[in-house]
């Protein structure tokens, strides 16, 4: 599908890694969710998709027609029936995904705190930014480096020795 890259995207990072059969099952369930989602009696131009065996994500070409409150919350409704079916959170924002060479490697925030402060993670690290709010921030500014990211301001600013 050719979503324009305004389209309006939600992310949900899953607690656990789904195996490449929930993968398929999940793909298929999300197709039937945006082929069936609507805004006040309109159908939505909308794709979903997993990402990484860990992100499901929605996305909307709100340039055809845009996501209301309602739909939003269908949408929410359906989310959360992923979460009881996969037994998995995708809600829980206290999760940081980062980029482990190929894999997703999620870890409590309070512990990404305190690897950054202790110095035992790189800013040079990969952070899969899951605040992308359109089409093209997902493809072009979903992984980035940590210290571009929000939790920069965790990571321990050292003085310059020309500072001194």
């Amino acid at each position: 599908m050719n979503l324009s890259p305004q389209s309006r995207v939600w992310i949900y990072l899953s607690s656990r890694q789904f195996s490449d059969e929930e993968v398929s099952k999940l793909n298929s369930l999300l197709s039937e969710f945006c082929n069936e989602w609507a805004a006040h009696g309109i159908n939505l131009v909308a794709e979903g998709k997993v990402l990484f065996q860990r992100f499901v994500v929605l996305t909307v070409d709100e340039t055809k027609a845009g996501a209301s409150g309602c739909s939003i919350d269908s949408s929410v409704h359906f989310i959360q029936s992923l979460e009881r079916e996969f037994n998995t959170q995708l809600f829980n924002r206290a999760l940081v995904p980062l980029k482990d060479g190929n894999d997703v490697r999620v870890l409590p925030l309070n512990e990404v705190k305190n690897l950054l402060q202790e110095g035992k993670l790189s800013e040079e690290m990969y952070l899969f930014n899951t605040l992308v709010q359109t089409k093209e921030q997902l493809d072009h500014r979903f992984i980035i480096p940590l210290k571009d990211s929000w939790l920069s301001r965790f990571i321990p600013q050292t003085i310059d020795d020309s500072e001194k």
